[in-house]
This record gives C-alpha cells, structure tokens and sequence, in this order.
C-alpha cells in the first residue's frame, strides 16, 4: 500500500533530491513515481541512452501571451524557438506529471535536449489511429472510453490484451506508458527477459497475430529520407550565422557600402550551396548502403512456410534461412541448423563466423551479449547454411527496424 505524503513532504523530499544529486525520485517510487509535476524521473535507468524526462501540458495563457510575443517581436521570436525547441515548450507549456504530458523533455548524459510529443495508439484490431493525447480528440471525448480497445503490447517479457498505447518516439525508438509502474519504458522486442527454451516453443505466429504487432513495432524497414533541395536551403538560411549575416547586409547598404555586402551576399550564397551539395551527397551515399526488403519464408504455425515481404516481419516470427544464402533483414536467434556468416558489415572483421543453434536450456535466461554467436545480426551476409536431412535451418525473430543491431 501507498503511503499518503502532503504536498510539502514532496515539495521538501524532491527539493533535498535535486540538491544531493541523488538520481531523480530515488527511494520514492513506492509513493509518488511519475506523479510529481515538475520533477524528472528518469528512463532507460543504469543503461548508456539513460535520459532524465520531465513531462508538460499547454497552458492556454502561456500560449497566448507567447503569440502575443511573437507578435509584437515580427516573428523573430519563432526563429529563436526553432533554434531552442525546448524554449517553446517552457513558454508554451506547463510542468505535469508523465500521465498527464502531451509533450516530453529528455536530457542525456551529455546534456542534450529532446522535444518529443506524447501520442496514443488505437486499434480496434483491423485499424489504428495516431492522437495526440487531449479528451477532444478521443472517441466520445474521454479518455476513458479507450478501455474497450485492445492491441499486443510487451509487459514483463510476455505480450498481453492492453488498453490503448500512449507513447512518444525519440531517436527512432518507441517507448511505451506503462500504467502500472506510472513511467514511460522503451519498447523491447524478444531480446530480453526470456528462458532460452522459450525460442524452441516458437512455432511462427499466426496473421492476426502478426497484423496487431506490427501496429505496435511498426514496418521492419530502416528508411533514409533524402531531404529536398528547398528545405535543406530553408532550414539552412535559419542558421544563427546567416541569419546574423542578413542584419550585416541590411546594415552595410543601409551604410552605402554596396561592394562589401554584396561580396558578402556572393559567398554566403556559395557556402549555402555547398553546404546542400554535401548534405544531399551524404544522404543519397547512406540511402545506397540500405539494403531493401526481400522475400522471406515465415512459419504460421503446424509447419505451414508462406512467402511475405520482410517489411511485414515482427518479433516472435519464425523464418527459414535459406539455404543458399541471403543477407538478413532482422535479428533473429538461431533455433536449427548451422550458418557462416560475414558480418564484416557490422564488426569490420572479414572472416567469416560460424553460427550455431540456440541451447534449450530451461533454467538460462537468454542474453544477447552471452548468446551473441546463436543470433544472426540485421545486415548481416549469410554466406551459407548447413542442415541435416530435410530439416530447416530456422530461426525466430527478436528485433526489427530501428531496433536491430544494424
């Protein structure tokens, strides 16, 4: 049971947090996890991507009195939140606590800033919608009318009926309200939290299944947008230098010094446009390195292989490798037979590997550093494989998308 704390216990205890240094609620998640506006919690806790998040909602009189402000300031104001993205939302919006948040702030090791907005995700099993978390733009105007909705979502190493998914993306990752715990947790495939006798039990998953995962992982492709030309040049010109190069111009004609602005105007204009050309070049060069989707052979269970595009691949699939080969288009953990691997593409080392299958060993909990040599890595060459008999070389699927190796 919760104890009942007032509100100047927590204001005391989150203000001795802060001052100690103390990770943010520690020794308070029995009481007041998640629940304390203002104050950061953390995600991600003990890992190297761990972030401090603090959640907001918009503040109507903030909102208007910061139009208000751009206004008066003929705009210049939207220029200085497009720099300083995590200043719109101080001006904007007020400290919440993460149940209440439509929008989230993240700060990494490095002190680095992240503006992300918290959305839901709603089925009802053959469709899903992406909204922004305020009751107007819910089904009958509450949020409580979602609890009919059901769609798979990853709890405790096993996947189970839930109510809709609130959520936000940040550095192409998912990550999930968990109720129960009152915090936010990224999205895990099957990489973790698992028996490896669990793998052996995997006989494919049936279309249904499939259809509500991928609602929730998403399509298993990695996607490289190359910008267009207009936008790099728009999003470019807003630079702080040449926007500060702009005012100089208008300055030095304003002072009669025609020749020394319009040279200035001539090499802004060609650091701009070699600045798209690299830009441009660096995008289409990381475009080409992406290999694109392919066939696979997925098991929907009884033995039955049906042919599919990768794209539609999710955790928990099982695929045939095949025996000739092919380059893999997500991580999977090898159930039979064996594979020689080049994974140069990841390590650099350009001698092959030999993957064996995973050990059914009921009492082992799987890992992915210790059962690193039974997983076949995303972008990695399968060179060949070796069966016995007529017997598969299989494999299930752990991650997919952004969340492989690759």
């Amino acid at each position: 049971q919760r104890s009942t704390l007032s509100a100047d216990d927590i204001r005391y205890i989150a203000k001795m947090t802060r001052a100690r240094a103390v990770p943010p609620m520690e020794g308070l998640e029995n009481h007041v996890h998640g629940q304390v506006p203002g104050v950061k919690v953390c995600v991600n806790p003990g890992e190297e991507d761990q972030m401090e998040i603090q959640g907001y909602s918009l503040s109507t009189m903030k909102m208007a009195a910061t139009l208000f402000g751009c206004l008066l300031s003929g705009g210049l104001l939207l220029i200085i939140f497009y720099w300083k993205p995590e200043w719109k939302i101080y001006c904007t919006h007020k400290p919440c606590a993460l149940d209440m948040a439509d929008t989230v702030i993240l700060q990494n090791q490095y002190k680095q800033l992240y503006v992300e907005s918290v959305r839901i995700l709603t089925s009802d099993g053959t469709m899903y919608k992406l909204l922004k978390p305020f009751a107007r733009f819910l089904p009958g105007g509450t949020r409580q009318n979602l609890k009919e909705v059901k769609i798979h979502y990853t709890e405790d190493g096993k996947f189970r009926d839930g109510s809709a998914i609130k959520y936000f993306v940040n550095r192409k990752l998912k990550y999930i309200w968990k109720s129960d715990r009152q915090q936010f947790v990224k999205l895990r495939g099957l990489e973790a939290d698992y028996q490896c006798s669990f793998y052996h039990t995997s006989n494919g998953l049936p279309y249904s299944e499939q259809q509500q995962r991928q609602l929730l992982y998403g399509e298993n492709n990695i996607i490289v947008h190359v910008t267009p030309i207009i936008k790099i040049l728009f999003l470019q010109a807003l630079n702080p230098f040449y926007v500060f190069q702009l005012f100089s111009v208008i300055l030095w004609y304003l002072d009669e010094y025609e020749y020394y602005a319009s040279c200035i105007i001539i090499i802004s204009v060609i650091s701009l446009s070699v600045t798209i050309y690299e830009t441009r070049k660096m995008q289409r060069a990381l475009k080409g390195t992406l290999t694109g989707s392919s066939t696979v052979s997925v098991c929907k269970g009884n033995g039955e292989y049906i042919e599919q595009m990768s794209d539609m691949l999710v955790p928990g699939d099982v695929i045939e490798v095949p025996r000739m080969g092919c380059v893999m288009q997500c991580d999977a953990v090898l159930l039979s037979g064996n594979c020689i691997v080049n994974e140069s593409m990841l390590t650099g080392e350009s001698v092959p590997v030999t993957k064996t299958p995973l050990p059914n060993h009921r009492n082992q909990t799987f890992s992915m550093k210790e059962h690193s040599r039974h997983v076949l890595f995303c972008g990695t060459h399968v060179l060949q494989t070796r069966y016995y008999g007529d017997m598969k070389v299989r494999a299930v699927v752990i991650r997919t998308g952004f969340a492989t190796a690759k």
